[in-house]
């Protein structure tokens, strides 16, 4: 964050305020950034697992508590990893496919959940939540790629573009067995997220101004990957229609498409 930059507004900022305490018990610590990841995933598959056995209507919190704990930890990887200096671009190809597969395994869940327990019709839901899908890992990736230009303000838009769709390099040549795992990773994010980013930021258009205001991030917040997910914390929470959270998602990259598109053509 920039000196002097208002991000009270952005709520795609708060749980990273929160989990940063524990990231600096966390530095002093043996715990690893892909450890805490891993504890990540193993959260997500709790609340997974939840919705599936129709939990979430009988004991919300049990629910509500892993995917909080999930929420948390998934923010405070990718800070443990800078605070103690253990970044890494294979990391970073583990959090995307993480966040990828968790997202496509949660459509799942509610889909099944909103047909077992609720009632729902199945031709109505499945399609829905499949758009949904799509809907929240396209909002997701502009959003990043957004965010992306405010933090490399010095960096050309096109040089951005290439970290979003282009393959990272081997940062750690010598190890073979990082070299191997890079290389499945990086195999994973061509059949994921890169595909998505090439038609987000074909869709987002190919002419940008560089670093975009400040108050147009805090417009572009609620579609963030994890204010998402505290959405989806709030509705299970309060045990409420979790179909309107599918609706959510759905709209989420409508709403950031047409922000971006009247980002680009404003005289500024």
């Amino acid at each position: 964050m920039k000196p002097g930059q208002k991000t009270c507004l952005r709520i795609d900022l708060w749980p990273y305020y929160v989990s940063w305490p524990l990231v600096y018990l966390l530095g002093r610590s043996r715990m690893t950034p892909n450890q805490l990841g891993f504890f990540s995933q193993v959260s997500g598959l709790g609340f997974l697992v939840c919705l599936f056995t129709g939990v979430h209507l009988s004991h919300p919190l049990i629910p509500g508590a892993f995917l909080l704990t999930r929420i948390l930890l998934d923010c405070a990887d990718g800070q443990l990893a800078r605070y103690t200096q253990q970044v890494s671009n294979l990391g970073g190809l583990y959090d995307l496919a993480a966040d990828f597969f968790f997202t496509l395994l949660l459509a799942i869940a509610l889909a099944y959940a909103l047909i077992r327990y609720s009632g729902e019709d199945p031709f109505l839901v499945i399609p829905l939540a499949g758009f949904g899908f799509l809907g929240a890992v396209f909002s997701a990736t502009l959003h990043s790629f957004v965010s992306a230009l405010d933090t490399h303000a010095g960096t050309s838009p096109e040089a951005v573009r290439q970290r979003f769709i282009g393959y990272p390099a081997n940062d750690r040549p010598g190890s073979r067995a990082y070299t191997l795992k890079l290389a499945l990773f990086s195999g994973v994010f061509k059949l994921t997220w890169r595909w998505v980013s090439i038609v987000v930021l074909a869709l987002a258009g190919n002419h940008w101004r560089g670093n975009p205001p400040g108050g147009f991030l805090v417009l572009l917040s609620p579609v963030e990957y994890g204010t998402q997910l505290l959405v989806l914390l709030l509705l299970t929470g309060l045990q409420l229609d979790l179909l309107a959270f599918i609706f959510f998602q759905s709209g989420g990259f409508i709403y950031a498409y047409l922000l971006v598109q009247v980002y680009r053509r404003l005289p500024i």
